[in-house]
């Protein structure tokens, strides 16, 4: 037998409803083996019913359950969706009936558009995005070239996907022709020596690159070296305004190289979500961990 029990006490497992019912539990256990799992509601981030309604469109899930959810488990990951579970509420509450998504190339041109309710559009459109972003994992090469181009302020991410398909020893380089410049991510980047952002780790001066990567080429003639902190140590960034100069860097390396090129990073879409090996950000914290990292990292700077 299967028995689920909830234990509304917030005490938990000193409560008094607790050593009753272990003790009613016991009994069922000496007439015959059961499966018990048991919750405590105290740790549940549980909030009453605000009528939006959402549940009659994503297949009955409510939106305001236990929504504090550690941060790998929507991180890239279309299947948990803690950041939209609150966009929807905000909607229906808001009273939104028609909203318009697109999808973009490459060349960040619009191909496809749905349209209709805030919710229904979004997730039909999904089933769209994944067959047209779907990208299969490649082997670990020796030189891993990604490119950046559709969303080019922010190519950072496009390095972590290099990272995570590089060989030790290899090399990844990163293409991104955006004039505008980098736009270092407001919770995993970093601005300088010491300021960063609150998933941010310790910057990487004279720590190694990733994976034991040998060098990040970053082919951009438009160069912001302040962002190789946010990679390993400076000295094995290198820059490359030209393919010439790129090839320069690579120009040890022979027949037999293997090589891995993903022609745009930033809206690929890996059929198991893709978790990475290799990230930047601290992955572990929930929101409320993020909350408490800022109030500390204020609380240092204010001493």
């Amino acid at each position: 037998m299967k028995i689920l029990v909830f234990n509304g006490s917030p005490k938990k497992a000193r409560s008094d409803t607790m050593h009753i019912t272990r003790a009613f539990l016991d009994g069922m256990n000496k007439a015959a083996p059961q499966e018990v799992q048991s919750v405590d509601v105290a740790d549940l981030n549980i909030e009453f019913c605000r009528g939006c309604f959402a549940c009659k469109y994503n297949g009955g899930r409510c939106v305001m359950l236990n929504r504090d959810r550690p941060f790998y488990e929507c991180h890239g990951n279309l299947q948990y969706k803690g950041v939209r579970e609150d966009e929807e509420e905000a909607a229906m509450l808001a009273g939104l009936d028609f909203k318009v998504d697109g999808i973009m190339n490459s060349s960040c041109q619009l191909i496809d558009a749905f349209c209709g309710h805030p919710i229904k559009e979004y997730y039909e459109g999904i089933k769209r995005a994944q067959f047209i972003y779907n990208t299969p994992h490649l082997d670990k090469a020796d030189v891993v070239i990604v490119n950046a181009n559709a969303k080019a302020n922010e190519a950072t991410f496009a390095v972590n996907i290099g990272a995570d398909h590089v060989l030790p020893g290899g090399d990844v380089v990163m293409v991104n022709f955006n004039k505008v410049g980098l736009v270092n991510h407001y919770l995993g980047c970093q601005w300088g020596f010491e300021a960063k952002g609150p998933l941010s780790p310790a910057n990487k001066i004279g720590q190694p690159l990733a994976n034991g990567m040998r060098q990040l080429i970053m082919f951009n003639p438009y160069p912001e070296y302040k962002h190789a902190i946010t990679y390993g140590d400076p000295s094995q960034v290198k820059w490359a305004s030209t393919w010439e100069e790129v090839m320069g860097y690579l120009g040890d390396r022979g027949a037999g190289t293997k090589c891995s090129v993903f022609k745009e990073v930033i809206l690929s879409m890996f059929a198991d979500d893709y978790k990475k090996e290799y990230t930047p950000v601290n992955l572990e914290l929930t929101k409320e961990n993020v909350r408490e990292v800022i109030k500390e990292r204020l609380a240092a700077q204010e001493q």
